[in-house]
């Protein structure tokens, strides 16, 4: 019989600064690691870039890759904490526009699962 332990999971719902990555990365490590222990730990929507109508009237600047700043700094804080990370960035379609994309990076520094979100909201 295989046994199995507890998953557990934590929602860190964090302060964001709008159109700072760095600070909203950095925002985001430290509240996870003020809160350890935890398998998941899952940012909010936008949690590199803030989700605000700024932030819409700048996905040129803000939108990254999959393998971009945020992906850098999350994989290696997920080898270092030994969990999984769900964190979400602006994202440029090769076929034109943009999706708020969902990452999923795991214990070894790798994405393991991702989800792009097509409808994105418009400030209008």
């Amino acid at each position: 019989m295989t046994a199995y332990r507890p998953l557990t999971v934590a929602g860190c719902q964090i302060p964001q600064t709008i159109s700072d990555r760095e600070a909203n990365i950095r925002t985001a490590m430290e509240t996870m690691r003020a809160a350890p222990g935890h398998d998941i730990y899952v940012l909010p929507e936008l949690s590199s870039s803030g989700y605000d109508e700024m932030v819409f009237n700048r996905l040129d600047d803000l939108a990254e890759n999959w393998d971009g700043p945020s992906f850098e700094a999350f994989s290696r804080f997920s080898e270092e904490l030994e969990c999984y990370i769900c964190y979400s960035f602006p994202r440029r379609r090769s076929s034109g526009g943009f999706t708020i994309d969902a990452a999923v990076v795991g214990p070894a520094g790798s994405i393991v699962a991702r989800y792009d979100k097509w409808h994105v909201c418009s400030f209008l």
